[in-house]
């Protein structure tokens, strides 16, 4: 069957993603909830923030944290679906967008000068150099502790291998269906939704009613819990560890 004739693409699609939920369900399933939560973290957040905050202007760190919290849940939400087809590296691209804001929300959250810097330079001439002298890479080095921003350096450069013209992991994705990197593809999205999640109870803190606390509990050791392990997102440098409270898998004590 040709791709040209009707309803090729997407029955191709359901049987992958068919596939894929039959293969890994318990995983696949623990995506499929955490997705739902992120979204319902969002709201409970906002109205909570409406009712104990009213109409006054945010302060810059949470204005930005809110933003990429819910850019995440769009891009986690869309790997999640590719990853499910098997479109792997398309899936790992997101990924690591979604990692690089997250790093850029954690900075914010522990040192709020770096959200003043950026809110003011944000469409001035200056803006595609502080983009450029402010990646990846010097976030790694304001946030993490060496042994820690090794680990990290690490798995952006698994992240980024599709995102450049690398020729390593070519003819290693769709239309072949690879159960093990499908496998890997959703642990690793899985461990972002747990840094999202974490990154916005950690900014929005004080927001965080019983409902909502719960909920971001549940979450958190749903996917500790499938994934048997805890992902480290949060700053453990020497200026910054003692700024969070949520760190090294602690929220069933915190929450």
């Amino acid at each position: 069957m040709s791709y040209s004739e009707q309803g090729r693409v997407w029955e191709d699609y359901l049987e992958r993603v068919n596939r894929t939920i039959s293969a890994f369900a318990p995983m696949n399933q623990t995506c499929e909830n955490t997705i739902k939560s992120m979204w319902l973290i969002n709201s409970e957040i906002f109205e909570t923030v409406k009712t104990r905050w009213g109409k006054q202007v945010l302060p810059s760190h949470q204005v930005f944290v809110s933003v990429y919290y819910r850019r995440n849940i769009i891009y986690l939400q869309s790997s999640h679906a590719l990853a499910c087809i098997g479109f792997l590296d398309p899936s790992s691209n997101l990924n690591r967008t979604v990692y690089e804001t997250l790093l850029r929300g954690y900075l914010f959250t522990v040192d709020q000068k770096e959200a003043e810097e950026y809110f003011h330079i944000i469409g001035t001439k200056d803006e595609d150099n502080y983009n450029f002298n402010k990646g990846a890479s010097y976030l790694r080095r304001k946030l993490y502790t060496f042994p820690t921003r090794k680990k990290h350096k690490k798995l952006y450069k698994e992240l980024c291998i599709s995102a450049h013209p690398n020729i390593k992991g070519v003819a290693l994705d769709y239309p072949d269906y690879l159960p093990d990197r499908v496998r890997n593809s959703l642990k690793m999205i899985l461990f972002l939704i747990y840094g999202n999640i974490q990154m916005m109870a950690e900014c929005f803190f004080c927001f965080l009613d019983i409902k909502t606390r719960t909920i971001v509990k549940l979450s958190l050791n749903d996917i500790a819990s499938i994934s048997d392990a805890v992902p480290s997102f949060e700053p453990d440098g020497k200026s910054y560890s003692s700024k969070v409270r949520l760190k090294h898998g602690n929220f069933l004590k915190v929450l």
